[in-house]
């Protein structure tokens, strides 16, 4: 059934669906996200105008390198399920800035309102099967559903359909979100 592009995207979705709570779930415990999250609140009003560069540089520095790994993982996604960019997205990259804004965002708003953390929602939102969505998983997979397209030049075969397996199996699909 992988030749189907509506049944490679059912399959994609679950995989979103399941990387963005576990992603979620594991930022939102995490004292060093705190931190971070924090430190990104708050450098702007370091008095010292070098400190604060210096603050600033590493803080995007550590940007640049978490958004780069959520784009490799959405590019090894999008290429082992036969999608591409939509047109005028040039890069992984957009997405995984907008994915990263979504989820950081939830992850801050839970600090206050823990019950976001819990919230679920039962529905078909991508028709792919009715499932039970976290507000961190809808995010994740509306700003995919956006960027990603089948790609008419992907040819399955079985070679194609056995290295979706395999990185299945041993769960590199699993870092997309």
């Amino acid at each position: 059934g992988l030749a189907d592009p509506r049944r490679r995207w059912a399959l994609g979705v679950e995989l979103m669906r399941q990387a963005a709570d576990r992603d979620f779930a594991v930022m939102h415990a995490s004292p060093e996200w705190r931190t971070y999250l924090g430190l990104n609140a708050t450098f702007v009003g370091i008095s010292d105008a070098e400190l604060r560069a210096e603050v600033a540089a590493a803080l995007a520095a550590a940007q640049h390198r978490f958004v780069e790994g959520i784009a490799a993982g959405w590019e090894l996604l999008a290429g082992l399920l036969g999608f591409r960019l939509r047109g005028g997205v040039e890069s992984f990259d957009t997405l995984a800035a907008m994915i990263s804004a979504s989820v950081r965002g939830l992850v801050i708003m839970a600090l206050a309102d823990p019950a976001i953390a819990g919230n679920r929602i039962d529905a078909d939102p991508f028709g792919a099967g009715e499932a039970s969505w976290s507000l961190a998983a809808l995010g994740c997979a509306s700003i995919a559903a956006g960027f990603l397209e089948p790609d008419p030049e992907v040819h399955w075969d079985e070679a194609r359909a056995s290295a979706l397996r395999r990185a299945m199996a041993a769960g590199s699909l699993g870092e997309a979100g």
